[in-house]
């Protein structure tokens, strides 16, 4: 195996082995020793990958964004209904964040709320997402899909704020419904004050 191949293999790793701790004990409570022993790699070794373990949560959003700027070209390529496809964006999305756990939802709400580098970094990811939104609401209201009167910045602040709200809401409260009903049901909500009339 190339040196290249196996560097990756070993970051895939890591990351898997220290999210699946994450979800599993929370983020307070892993330590780097933990997975590296549970990967079975030299403690040393997660340095040459990630600076902390707060670089490994970062990944996480960053494979978010990745996702969602390729939905955002596959939405706009295919030429169909802006609103109908950014609502199963978010719901992809959504299935994602669920599938993650409560656990590992709380830990990035609580490293993004207490370190500053963190938040820095997610501070950049959200504007770049905030983007990905503005484009499709430019391209949904070029569709008389949205109507004129609310901007499109306006419109993806609005969703983004709605969104990471009721992720927040979920991931704290243990007896609420499931993630992919909180957002399908208010997302719902969403779009029928934005959709023009035409």
């Amino acid at each position: 195996m190339r040196r290249e191949q196996q560097k990756e293999l070993t970051r895939k790793l890591l990351e898997d082995t220290a999210i699946r701790l994450f979800q599993k004990q929370g983020f307070a409570k892993t330590t780097v020793s933990q997975i590296t022993s549970q990967a079975g790699v030299a403690k040393g070794t997660f340095f040459n990958y990630f600076t902390s373990k707060e670089a490994v949560l970062h990944t996480i959003r960053e494979q978010q964004l990745q996702y969602m700027i390729q939905e955002a070209e596959n939405i706009i390529q295919q030429n169909g209904n802006i609103a109908e496809g950014l609502c199963n964006l978010l719901e992809k999305i959504v299935v994602r964040y669920e599938k993650a756990g409560r656990t590992l939802c709380r830990s990035l709400f609580h490293v993004l709320i207490t370190d500053d580098d963190f938040q820095g970094k997610e501070l950049l990811q959200s504007k770049k997402f905030k983007e990905q939104l503005i484009r499709l609401f430019d391209e949904g209201k070029r569709k008389e899909e949205f109507i004129r009167e609310i901007s499109s910045e306006q419109m993806a602040l609005a969703i983004l704020h709605h969104f990471f709200g009721i992720l927040f809401y979920w991931c704290t409260d243990e007896e609420s419904v499931s993630l992919t009903h909180l957002i399908s049901s208010s997302i719902s909500l969403f779009f029928h004050g934005i959709l023009s009339s035409k």
